[in-house]
């Protein structure tokens, strides 16, 4: 669980999209799209339904068409480098040479349907195809210019591979509704079939290295997930649900990935996509994302950066990994000798709990307290610590939180500084919001109170009483009646049930008094 957040003075107020969830970016099509890739932060492709190629140079926040002179649905891309790159579906696969400016359909034997094609460098790849009942792997080793065929097979049907490098690569297949593997090492010659006895057809393959990969495969409406730690020679599965179905799976290492797919509902209930997570290899995973419409592919440039696309044109983007933590405020307020720290969350992940940190000037961070998370939750939650061994002669106190995970990573907010200067006169600040509906903030300060006219001496306390009032000078409601020691002070304020128009609120205290004006807009 992580967050970003700016460094304010006193108090830190931050709207609920500072930390980047996954959030949906205009790809300027309806389109459902079928595959994503991205070579760097920047410069990315996404295609899908009738020849649609879209490209982003600036990370996605503007998308544009290319021209790829082909009207079959396209179900994967992917690009060597920011020149060279391969699309393929139907019966077709396209070449690139300037970024996509150009792309051409390359020639190769017939086939009824490309599944998907992946090159290892500018002059290696390969394709799975099939024609009538035959299932095909095809190599190139002139950046697709020509194919050969390596592996054929009556009654079978493949629709994932996926190759390390030259030698090493998977192909999940489909054999009378059952799940297998094959795998070459010599760089296709000679390929392996290992029975995994999945229990459906396999979907989709990845693997992180010689031993670790995972699969998923859907059998009447339900998903799996299967992970195998010797090359594929056996799995065991790591996650089933039902009526869901995983379209891609995407691990930027052996302990972090992501998948994407579908769960569908019967009409006129719209079918859903969903994002989940795993950081321990797949042995728990957490689902970061739900909305109307399937994602179809994901894909991740770092272990923070990544995108996902699907129907309907959807393109998702996260800079945080997906991680849906959101600090929506972090606020500190001066009460007499004491400080109160405040901070909610939107959204929460594997949250064990916050240590409270607090240090003077230029001396060490120490801790001084520790408020339990919630675990994993999508509602906001509301956290509060009184920090009651304040020295009123520090001047300057800072402040930090360090959100811990269950398992032992942490994460630390910005500073947030606290001036304990003793306030040298009464003040009654502007509401914020202000207009608002229906809750607004009003921060006051009552200084050392010596006078005996003003009811106390040294840091003794003062009868305050902050009341509201609507525009004729009726008492709508008094927010606070009671003694209080110097210091700063905040209230919030609900104006619930109450018309919109201006409203007065007054501070007295002792021989003070000052009113203010602040706006209810609904």
């Amino acid at each position: 669980m992580k967050w970003h957040i700016n460094f304010l003075i006193v108090l830190l107020l931050l709207c609920s999209d500072i930390t980047a969830q996954w959030f949906q970016q205009n790809s300027g099509t309806t389109t459902s799209l079928r595959s994503v890739f991205f070579i760097d932060a920047n410069t990315g492709w996404a295609c899908g339904s009738g020849g649609e190629i879209i490209k982003t140079t600036n990370g996605g926040l503007d998308w544009f068409n290319q021209n790829s002179n082909t009207t079959v649905g396209l179900i994967t891309i992917q690009f060597i480098n920011a020149a060279n790159g391969w699309a393929c579906g139907g019966n077709q696969i396209l070449k690139t040479t300037d970024g996509g400016i150009i792309w051409s359909v390359q020639n190769f034997p017939p086939s009824t349907g490309v599944y998907t094609i992946q090159f290892v460098n500018m002059n290696i790849g390969w394709i799975i195809s099939h024609y009538a009942d035959t299932a095909y792997i095809q190599k190139s080793i002139d950046g697709g210019d020509t194919w050969s065929v390596q592996y054929q097979a009556h009654n079978e049907y493949y629709e994932s591979m996926h190759f390390l490098n030259e030698n090493t690569g998977w192909v999940a297949m489909n054999v009378g509704g059952l799940g297998g593997v094959i795998k070459t090492t010599d760089g296709g010659n000679i390929w392996t079939q290992y029975n995994a006895n999945f229990s459906g057809p396999p979907m989709y393959i990845r693997f992180v290295n010689n031993q670790t990969g995972w699969t998923s495969h859907n059998t009447l409406g339900s998903y799996d997930i299967s992970k195998s730690t010797d090359g594929g020679v056996t799995w065991f599965s790591q996650i089933f649900e039902s009526f869901k179905y995983i379209h891609s799976i995407n691990f930027t290492s052996s302990g972090t990935g992501y998948a994407a797919g579908l769960q569908w509902f019967i009409p006129p209930n719209p079918d859903q996509g969903f994002i989940i997570k795993t950081t321990d290899g797949g042995s728990n995973w957490f689902e970061q994302y739900r909305d109307d419409g399937g994602l179809n592919s994901i894909f991740f440039v770092n272990d923070m950066l990544g995108w996902a696309v699907g129907d309907g044109g959807k393109i998702l983007v996260t800079d945080n990994g997906g991680i849906p933590v959101e600090l929506v405020s972090f606020t500190s307020v001066l009460i007499g000798s004491k400080v109160q720290l405040k901070w909610s969350t939107a959204t929460e992940l594997n949250n064990l709990g916050f240590e409270i940190e607090r240090k003077i000037e230029k001396n060490e961070w120490q801790t001084i307290g520790f408020k339990e998370g919630k675990g994993t939750t999508i509602e906001t939650q509301e956290y509060s610590f009184i920090d009651n061994n304040v020295n009123v002669s520090a001047g300057k106190l800072f402040y930090r939180l360090k959100q811990i995970d269950f398992d032992g990573s942490f994460e630390y907010s910005d500073i947030i500084e606290v001036n304990i200067s003793i306030p040298e006169e009464f003040e009654l600040s502007q509401n914020y919001p202000n207009p608002f509906n229906p809750t607004t903030k009003i921060k006051y300060s009552i200084p050392t109170v010596s006078s005996p006219l003003l009811g106390g001496a040294g840091r003794g306390s003062i009868h305050i009483q902050l009341v509201i009032y609507d525009v004729l000078g009726d008492e709508i409601a008094t927010i606070v009646n009671e003694e209080k020691p110097a210091g700063i002070y905040e209230v919030e304020w609900n104006a619930s049930g109450l018309p919109s128009g201006l409203y007065f609120y007054q501070l007295r205290a002792g021989g003070f008094i000052e009113t203010k004006k602040m706006l209810i807009i609904k």
